[in-house]
């Protein structure tokens, strides 16, 4: 793929991984399981060149993170999942940018 959506789904890494990490520490297991459910797939989309393995990311995987983590908050009555989500969206963002030129992506949604 390109140089902005390589940067976009490594900063989504490194904010997911301290999130993780951050889970870890306050001992919430469920966290820890969302986020790196929510991760696993990112390393391999990195320099990848199957243009629906990033449909499904971003149409698949990362809205069911999002449902996930919000249900997480509203169990744990907080906004730590939350908090994540807003620093992930500008990453988000720029991966729709880059997708939207591809015509799957545009009929896809």
């Amino acid at each position: 793929m390109n140089e902005s959506l390589e940067r976009a789904y490594a900063s989504i890494l490194t904010i997911g991984l301290l999130a993780l990490r951050n889970a870890a520490f306050n001992n919430d297991i469920e966290r820890c399981k969302l986020e790196s459910e929510h991760l696993h797939n990112v390393p391999s989309l990195i320099k990848e060149t199957n243009v629906n393995r990033h449909l499904y990311y971003f149409n698949h995987e990362r809205v069911c993170y999002i449902e996930s983590a919000k249900a997480h908050d509203k169990e744990l009555g907080c906004e730590n999942c939350t908090n994540t989500i807003k620093l992930y969206i500008p990453h988000w963002e720029i991966i729709v940018s880059e997708l939207s030129q591809i015509e799957s992506f545009k009929r896809s949604q």
